[in-house]
């Protein structure tokens, strides 16, 4: 009797120590319950001009010794990290947002019991903005802004003055340019010293000119034309194809400069406009401030076709046998293998290796390995067509190496100048035979 009474006193013991421990458990949930409160961002679009506050409304608890976590994601991809260390404080201040962004608070109270759970969702989207309001009636101005673009496009903004609220947009006015090419602004300020301009171009389109997108940096001549150079970064090098904004920032302050003439720059002006990024066709171009020259150069064969990552190459292949199909018996002097990736390239000069390359291309019959300026060339099959090697063997991956192979067969690599030829960088891919 003594003994069951001791086990049931002790099974009683047991269970009301059970049940204090589970009154310790934390219970957590990451969904928004009906006590969550309700995230809100003070910005709802976001430039990276200005920074955001994240706060909670619609409280339905008490704060008394709760803490809060507050954690972001890509916008959409419920993937939460902690954006800093748990606080008393509800607010907190975001200095920028690279991506467009998804925002949450988590909230930790410890009594009646410890329990954590989540507010709902604020997203702070990324968004084309003006730059911060600075001054330029003290002549800090962009006054002129030229730029000469390609297939006939420019922006011509001439003589705009300080303009309102110190900020011009323009983005209608466009020109096209080619992935690495340089060119050459013409701006003018209406200041006669200590001037400075700045040019970004947005390639990634997220709304933010950031520090890796910046392509200019330089004093002002003056009130004179002053020449603002330009280029444009490969593909695989930060440039990317397509429609992206182009900001320019006038400064008092080189210092301080940046894409939102942030509110520590007294004097300046921005004005924003559009470039339109695209693989360059197959001219050879010396540009000189504002004009281009096109040479025409005669006595020359020549191949010239864009290629793209990833892409099979259909109508180059096609290009490829029409060019091959005119290398006929010639005083050959040159060949020449270069591209947009590396506009040196190679060049052969061997008169009588280079008639025979040519005439192993025309009648698709293999010639090489042979050795000439420094260089192993070879013409041979290659995935059902017949490919130009300067790298050895004209069918594989060496790198870097130059290769080229527009007919190989249901095949993305193509070949490439100055780099790699498998999986190679998108690319303008130029072959002349010059007589």
């Amino acid at each position: 009797m003594w003994i069951l009474i001791s086990l049931l006193i002790l099974s009683g013991l047991s269970s009301l120590i059970l049940g204090i421990i589970d009154l310790t458990k934390t219970r957590t949930t990451t969904a928004a319950t009906s006590m969550s409160p309700t995230a809100v961002s003070s910005l709802s679009a976001s430039c990276g001009c200005a920074n955001l506050t994240l706060s909670l409304t619609n409280i339905l608890f008490n704060t008394t010794g709760v803490t809060y976590q507050w954690q972001s994601s890509l916008q959409g991809q419920n993937s939460w990290s902690n954006m800093s260390t748990p606080s008393s404080s509800s607010t907190l201040s975001v200095s920028a947002q690279n991506n467009s962004t998804d925002y949450r608070c988590m909230i930790m109270m410890a009594s009646p019991s410890i329990i954590s759970f989540a507010s709902t969702t604020a997203t702070v989207a990324n968004a084309f903005c003006a730059s911060t309001l600075v001054n330029c009636s003290a002549f800090d101005t962009i006054d002129s802004f030229i730029l000469i673009g390609e297939e006939g496009t420019k922006i011509y903004d001439l003589a705009t003055g300080c303009s309102s609220n110190s900020y011009r947009k323009l983005t209608s006015m466009s020109a096209t340019l080619y992935v690495g090419s340089t060119y050459y602004i013409i701006a003018t300020t209406q200041r006669s010293t200590n001037e400075y301009i700045s040019v970004w171009i947005d390639f990634n389109d997220n709304s933010i000119f950031e520090p890796t997108e910046n392509l200019a940096n330089i004093l002002y001549n003056g009130t004179a034309n002053t020449p603002v150079t330009i280029t444009i970064p490969s593909i695989g090098a930060g440039g990317t194809l397509g429609v992206h904004y182009m900001r320019a920032v006038a400064s008092n302050s080189n210092s301080a400069l940046s894409s939102c003439a942030n509110s520590n720059v007294a004097y300046g002006e921005t004005h924003d406009y559009s470039v339109n990024i695209t693989i360059s066709p197959c001219k050879f171009r010396i540009r000189i401030f504002l004009y281009s020259i096109i040479l025409f150069i005669a006595n020359i064969v020549k191949y010239c076709q864009p290629f793209i990552t990833g892409v099979i190459a259909t109508s180059q292949c096609t290009e490829w046998t029409n060019f091959v199909s005119q290398l006929t018996v010639r005083p050959y002097t040159s060949m020449t293998l270069l591209s947009s990736n590396d506009p040196t390239g190679v060049t052969l000069t061997d008169p009588t290796i280079i008639g025979n390359i040519a005439a192993a291309l025309r009648t698709s019959t293999t010639y090489g390995p042979v050795t000439s300026n420094g260089r192993s060339w070879v013409v041979g099959g290659c995935g059902g067509g017949h490919a130009l090697s300067a790298s050895g063997t004209p069918c594989a991956c060496p790198n870097p190496a130059n290769i080229v192979r527009p007919c190989i067969i249901n095949n993305v690599n193509w070949g490439g100048i100055g780099g790699a030829v498998c999986s190679a960088v998108t690319q303008t891919i130029v072959v002349v035979f010059k007589y």
